[in-house]
């Protein structure tokens, strides 16, 4: 008999627990949803982006839209010098500054964000597998990193180069980028970009873990995302 009521009161508890996770769930998606950017929003807004935030900017035709929507959620990089450009990477995207950057003041300095150009012998993603959302939200982690750089002096930017090494600093750093992204409105795309990655079977296992190892989890830039969404509507 005491079996009998342990068991319906595990089934009972189960129960209730799915039917939360439902309701989150669905709640998810209708935010995801929500705040979902779509190519064709902003196919008639291209001229307009591009005058406001293409200033400073290289940027290859082919990803203009997507850049232009990234940019259009860092207003502090307007007058950043910013180069966009496809190279064969082990990784999917990099930012960095440019090489010379030490003969340069911290206001003249130069970026690139490198953008993975073959996958095939790489560990890197296939960006045209991604969504027009995923991608903005993997160019605004990358922008992210320049929000990060453009703050500190040449020797700082070369000790954030140094520590990343450590792999506690590397986790640290990496997941203060996401919250930076997440707070410039770009959660919800962060959050597709890292799902595609983490349901995609051509990518390597070690590319993965080490996303799930350094970087924020789907529920964490879920968590954050809606707190920064909350605040921000206060």
């Amino acid at each position: 008999m005491n079996n009998k009521r342990f068991f319906l009161l595990k089934m009972l508890i189960i129960s209730v627990l799915l039917f939360f996770l439902c309701i989150n769930g669905n709640t998810q998606n209708r935010i995801l949803k929500k705040k979902y950017f779509q190519k064709t929003s902003f196919l008639k807004k291209v001229e307009v982006l591009r005058s406001k935030f293409s200033k400073n900017k290289i940027i290859p035709k082919k990803i203009e839209l997507a850049v232009l929507v990234a940019l259009s959620h860092y207003p502090e990089l307007l007058n950043e010098r910013i180069d966009f450009r496809f190279k064969k990477l082990s990784t999917t995207m990099k930012a960095q500054p440019k090489f010379n950057f030490l003969f340069k003041s911290r206001k003249k300095r130069q970026y690139v964000v490198y953008l993975n150009s073959k996958t095939k012998s790489s560990t890197g993603l296939a960006l045209e597998e991604l969504t027009f959302n995923a991608f903005v939200g993997w160019l605004g982690h990358e922008l992210a990193h320049i929000v990060d750089y453009a703050k500190k002096s040449n020797w700082r930017v070369v000790g954030t180069g140094v520590k990343y090494l450590n792999s506690k600093f590397k986790k640290k750093y990496e997941r203060s980028i996401d919250l930076i992204t997440i707070n410039h409105g770009l959660g919800y795309a962060l959050y597709e970009g890292m799902n595609y990655v983490y349901h995609n079977e051509k990518l390597s296992t070690d590319y993965k873990e080490n996303l799930m190892i350094n970087y924020l989890s789907l529920d964490e830039i879920i968590v954050a995302a809606t707190e920064y969404e909350a605040n921000k509507n206060r």
